[in-house]
């Protein structure tokens, strides 16, 4: 019996299997940065928000400010864990909530 191989997409290029949530965190977020509290333990994250925000990658210090990465409400984004631990996120006005899944 061979080794199981990865489905391939159009342009032949194996495609990753599917991942699974494993931690999540929630983040309330406001016009302050805000972090999440825990390091990430997996090397994919997803994350969304109920509404727009600005997001930095970083480790347990970092901060979010308007200069940073936009991202709209409702848009789920999935990210790859290098050498980041924590993600930071700050409003420009309002309240809301970011909501993050360790994919494994």
């Amino acid at each position: 019996m061979g080794k199981p191989e990865l489905d391939k997409d159009d342009q032949g290029e194996p495609i990753q299997g599917a991942l699974c949530p494993r931690v999540a965190q929630k983040v309330d977020l406001s016009t302050t940065t805000a972090r999440c509290s825990a390091d990430f333990t997996y090397k994919v994250i997803s994350f969304h928000s109920d509404v727009a925000l600005y997001f930095k990658l970083g480790d347990s210090t970092v901060e979010a400010t308007s200069s940073d990465h936009h991202w709209p409400a409702g848009a789920i984004h999935f990210v790859t864990i290098r050498e980041h631990t924590r993600i930071a996120a700050i409003l420009a006005s309002g309240t809301g909530t970011l909501y993050i899944s360790e994919m494994g």
